[in-house]
């Protein structure tokens, strides 16, 4: 089986920023670098759980990464938003 690529046409995309691309170490932590373009911008796929680790281990202290806490809140949010849609993975526009 083979998938198609097919032209978009039209993206929507929440009006409050998720996080934004100071927040490094994240984009490190989620390989986020993998997936953006040159320009560092483009669609990316994150599984869920691998967010609520990164998210636990920042809160814990286990990690040091710079979010603020109001970008921790965001990302839960998100989280919560994808789980009630039964989705096991958030999509995010870096622009």
């Amino acid at each position: 089986m083979s998938n198609q690529a097919r032209r978009v046409i039209k993206i929507e995309y929440a009006e409050v920023e998720s996080f934004n691309s100071h927040d490094d170490a994240l984009y490190d932590q989620l390989n986020l670098y993998e997936s953006i373009n040159s320009a560092g911008t483009g669609l990316v796929t994150i599984d869920l759980h691998r967010l609520e680790e990164v998210i636990a281990e920042v809160e814990a202290g286990d990690i040091e990464l710079s979010l603020k806490p109001e970008t921790i809140e965001r990302l839960k949010a998100d989280i919560e938003i994808a789980k009630s849609e039964g989705n096991l993975w958030l999509d995010y526009y870096i622009i």
